[in-house]
């Protein structure tokens, strides 16, 4: 017990500040989330304390996924308006290195700032003559590493380029299509999965009304203990296997 009281008075410790911070993006705040943990630590049961800790748990491991898969497809559907731009001036007539400078200058401001960084710096890197599309094949971004591929594909085997980016960008247009249209087939599988997570809630809600006291039960320890970390755990667990799956499809 006092391990935990140790670890999570640790947690509430604010982060040292960066020397350089590279991006600012809005975060949600932990420290109201770690305060209520520290105050269920310090007076409630063990069960409790388990219990609290695998909802809390769920609930961050759910924003911090849905945020990367937004941002994530963020990244595709930037990546596909780079390559229009790319597309456009390679068949203006112009080399790889001037296109990606377009590219870069045309990108919007609000575009993720990997996918800026990665090809700002190779067209940098191409337009002193050194090899740009190493620097894409580099990058955090799957579909800019797939550019940079072809890139180097192209200019081994004298293959035209744009005609290599086109299908490129037909491919992404094609999966951003595809994930659009599952998650809105999904959304009726997704309030179902939210139903149902929340339905012992609702039950032990029920049984308080009906005058069975199931808080008292659950969180008196013993065997009511024993159920309460046994349920809230399947149902974290089917919640999460849940969203899985679902991600899976739309990915």
């Amino acid at each position: 017990m006092t391990s935990l009281l140790l670890c999570a008075g640790a947690l509430l410790v604010p982060d040292a500040a960066p020397l350089h911070r590279i991006t600012e993006r809005k975060t949600w705040k932990k420290t109201p989330v770690l305060a209520v943990l520290l105050l269920v630590l310090l007076k409630g049961p063990v069960s409790l304390i388990l219990s609290a800790m695998l909802v809390v748990g769920t609930i961050v491991w759910a924003i911090r996924t849905a945020r990367q898969r937004a941002r994530a497809t963020a990244i595709r559907s930037h990546t596909s308006t780079f390559l229009g731009f790319v597309i456009g001036d390679l068949r203006a007539g112009n080399g790889m290195p001037h296109a990606l400078g377009v590219a870069v200058d045309s990108l919007s401001s609000d575009a993720p700032s990997e996918l800026r960084d990665a090809v700002r710096v190779a067209a940098a890197r191409s337009a002193g003559g050194g090899d740009g599309a190493t620097v894409l094949i580099s990058s955090s971004c799957p579909d800019l590493v797939r550019v940079g591929q072809l890139w180097k594909v192209a200019a081994r085997h004298g293959i035209p380029l744009v005609a290599l980016c086109e299908n490129a960008q037909r491919r992404i247009d094609a999966q951003l299509t595809h994930a659009a249209a599952t998650r809105a087939a999904l959304q009726g599988p997704k309030a179902t999965a939210m139903v149902l997570s929340i339905l012992p809630v609702v039950g032990i809600g029920m049984g308080g009304l009906l005058g069975a006291d199931p808080l008292h039960f659950l969180l008196g320890g013993g065997i009511g203990g024993t159920l309460l970390v046994t349920g809230t755990g399947l149902t974290t667990a089917g919640f999460v296997w849940s969203q899985r799956i679902m991600g899976r499809a739309t990915s």
